[in-house]
């Protein structure tokens, strides 16, 4: 089954900036999905913060590669059995 599409209106709106309300505003954390109002503001505005915000979270996000992962990988279930109390 096709996705809905989109609405003309808001067919220009970064991802992430959400309008509940006529001239209302609001953008959603795409990490946890909080959120966020940005009131009732220009559409410029609302645009230009929604791109900054999106922009925030995406460099937040430093996702490591597999050969990263395994070489950094250096302590075993020994070691962590040392630091547990006994």
């Amino acid at each position: 089954m096709a996705a809905r599409p989109r609405i003309r209106k808001r067919a220009h709106f970064p991802p992430n900036l959400h309008e509940p309300r006529p001239g209302y505003y609001t953008w959603r954390d795409p990490r946890d999905g909080k959120s966020y109002v940005l009131g009732r503001v220009p559409i410029e505005q609302a645009i230009y913060e929604a791109i900054e915000a999106n922009l925030k979270a995406a460099s937040g996000k430093q996702a490591k590669s597999l050969a990263e992962r395994i070489s950094t990988s250096d302590a075993t279930v020994e070691d962590l059995l040392g630091k547990m109390p006994v």
